[in-house]
């Protein structure tokens, strides 16, 4: 009995001590039983809140001890970085990355860490850096997070223009996919980039080219830029089997191959012998049509010597002519296909005929936005131009703009069209200002537009004071060419706008590098097509040399590059306008609509140092990234998952 007694006094006090130890230390339960609102979460991200999301994962992560609460921290993280970082998520990512005590996270939540530092670091346009911390060749990780690691290195290597990497970086990825779907979706992905590149890149790169598998795929996607006739296609098939057997896209991408050169045969075939240029080469536009003809030639010479048309231009500013006679004359004498005209009449005239008889690509855009079949219109629309710069301004969350404009009628188009894209997208332009484009002090329409005085004499009477911008205005657009933006530009600083983004059309660059004349308009940014952008790396070989700078086209290289993509295009007009298939020009990603009307995606630019860079360069070389995690973003023995 006493022994009994005992051992239910014992029972007593160790029931006790249990119940005291669940009061005093937080229960750390696994990852599978953790309370997470599932159904709230995947609600908020389906409608796109990954703010919301992102706010569930933390507020759970906030009753819990680490490491669980660092692996819902970067939970939180994740919804928040993909599929794509913005200026809205990207204050959130820094927040919630300064919060993770890495010393708790074990190897493949360290390398989570680390891929998502690297995302932020490419984001904000350095990709070097980011392609150097990126936790590689960990086999141990799951392969979600390996296909994540690899994402991120291949968007890199893209961006630093380091091909033959990027397609061994897409190999590497190969062994990681979860299923064959998931993996001929990845090879998809893989062919649609190399078809992206220019045969003088591709070429290049399958010299370099350090595996039989990575030549394979370059030296294919080589042979895609080719058009064989049918009995040449199938030797140079069976020349590339033979070099590269069992590759990974024998299967598939062959049988690509043979589609795409049935469906866009050689160009001589598609449109006849004869290619007939409507081009003004000489009078008032003689300038403008030698460039564009310049940028044809180019192209034009490209194309193996057995693939050549026979070219023919017709002088749409000769004495005497006029579009219809010309046009008639141009089928009549053969022409299977005509580019051009350049001149806004004469396209009118063309759109408002009720079908053409041969295919036409020509280089302006008419009024009415009817479809005529044969008719397809390829300009370097400005308008176009405003309605990206009002696109980007409204994505970056600005809502309130002023607007600094050219009198004059290039001026006027611009601004409606920003300004009608503008409010459609929710913004405001709360004060308009043109100026005269000869005049050569603009204070009275910069003071005016930033609201420092209703004009210039009442500017003068308060300048004493401390005069400040308007506090509502977000963005400034500026509508004027080079020399009156040079001007105007330093105004805006001077005016104490310098916190203030300006944006802007191609107007402002001339296209001709100069670094000195350029350096007072380092941070504008402006709307561009990618030719002109150097470190896009885009086919500089055209621009390169003396002969370039002799030509017309090196004082007008975006109409040479209208000239070049309209040749390119011409033999792929009905393919790219039934499938609605993207084309990598020089003046952008091009697409035709149903209408037959060409859309050019754009790249963004700035001027730093004077020099055109791409919107997202860094201004200069980092000495470190700071960064609320964990300071500045430098690896180091905390962060880096160990070899064990």
């Amino acid at each position: 009995m006493k022994f009994a007694s005992q051992s239910r006094y014992v029972l007593c006090i160790l029931c006790i001590v249990g119940l005291l130890s669940a009061c005093t230390l937080p229960k750390v339960p696994s990852p599978a039983v953790v309370d997470l609102p599932r159904e709230q979460i995947e609600a908020l991200q389906a409608r796109g809140d990954r703010l919301g999301a992102a706010q569930a994962y933390l507020d759970v992560a906030s009753r819990y001890r680490p490491p669980l609460r660092q692996q819902l921290e970067l939970d939180a993280i994740d919804v928040l970085v993909y599929p794509e970082i913005t200026e809205v998520t990207e204050p959130w990512i820094v927040r919630t990355l300064a919060d993770i005590d890495v010393r708790t996270l074990d190897r493949e939540a360290r390398a989570r860490l680390l891929l998502y530092r690297a995302e932020l670091a490419l984001y904000r346009g350095y990709p070097e850096w980011a392609l150097q911390r990126l936790p590689l060749g960990l086999d141990d990780v799951a392969a979600p997070w390996q296909l994540k690691i690899g994402a991120t290195q291949i968007k890199a290597l893209k961006q630093l223009h380091r091909h033959v990497e990027t397609v061994a970086a897409y190999q590497a990825l190969d062994r990681w996919q979860p299923n064959h779907e998931a993996l001929a979706q990845h090879h998809q992905a893989l062919w649609t980039w190399l078809q992206s590149l220019d045969k003088p890149t591709l070429e290049s790169a399958a010299q370099q080219a350090g595996s039989s598998t990575a030549a394979g795929w370059l030296e294919l996607a080589l042979l895609a830029h080719s058009r064989p006739r049918p009995s040449m296609g199938e030797q140079l098939i069976h020349q590339w089997r033979m070099r590269y057997p069992a590759h990974p896209a024998e299967a598939e991408y062959v049988a690509l191959l043979r589609k795409q050169w049935a469906e866009a045969p050689v160009l001589v075939q598609s449109v006849g012998q004869n290619i007939a240029l409507l081009l003004p080469v000489s009078g008032r536009l003689d300038a403008a049509g030698n460039a564009i003809l310049e940028g044809i030639t180019a192209a034009y010479y490209e194309l193996p010597e057995a693939q050549r048309p026979t070219l023919k231009v017709y002088d749409t500013a000769a004495q005497g002519s006029d579009i219809e006679t010309l046009y008639q004359q141009a089928v009549e004498e053969g022409a299977g296909l005509v580019i051009g005209p350049l001149e806004r009449p004469a396209v009118q005239w063309l759109a408002e005929q009720p079908g053409l008889p041969v295919p036409t690509l020509a280089l302006n855009r008419a009024q009415d936005g009817r479809a005529v079949s044969n008719l397809y219109q390829f300009a370097l629309n400005p308008e176009e131009e405003a309605i990206h710069v009002a696109e980007r301004a409204a994505a970056q969350g600005y809502r309130n703009a002023v607007a600094l404009v050219s009198q004059d009628a290039l001026g006027e188009r611009l601004l409606s069209a920003f300004a009608q894209r503008f409010r459609e997208q929710g913004g405001r332009l709360s004060a308009i200002q043109q100026y005269a484009p000869q005049e050569t002090d603009l204070t009275g329409p910069v003071v005016i537009a930033l609201g420092m005085a209703d004009s210039l004499e009442r500017y003068r009477q308060l300048r004493g004071s401390d005069l400040q911008p308007r506090a509502d205005i977000e963005m400034i657009f500026v509508v004027g060419g080079p020399a009156q933006v040079r001007l105007l530009y330093p105004q805006l600083r001077f005016h104490r706008a310098h916190h203030l983004p300006v944006l802007a059309t191609s107007q402002v660059y001339s296209g001709i590098p100069d670094s000195a004349s350029n350096a007072d308009l380092n941070g504008l940014a402006f709307v561009e097509i990618p030719w002109l952008i150097e470190e896009l790396g885009l086919r500089q070989d055209l621009r390169s040399g003396s002969d370039f700078t002799a030509t017309a086209a090196y004082n007008l290289p975006r109409l040479f590059a209208l000239g070049f993509d309209a040749m390119r295009l011409s033999g792929e007009l009905a393919r790219l306008h039934q499938q609605r298939r993207p084309f990598e020009g020089l003046t952008g990603r091009l697409q035709v609509d149903l209408q037959g009307v060409v859309h050019r995606q754009l790249s963004w630019a700035k001027f730093s140092g004077g020099r055109v860079r791409p919107i997202d360069a860094p201004d200069v070389e980092p000495r470190l990234m700071e960064d609320a995690a964990g300071g500045a973003l430098e690896d180091d023995t905390a962060t880096t998952p160990s070899p064990d």
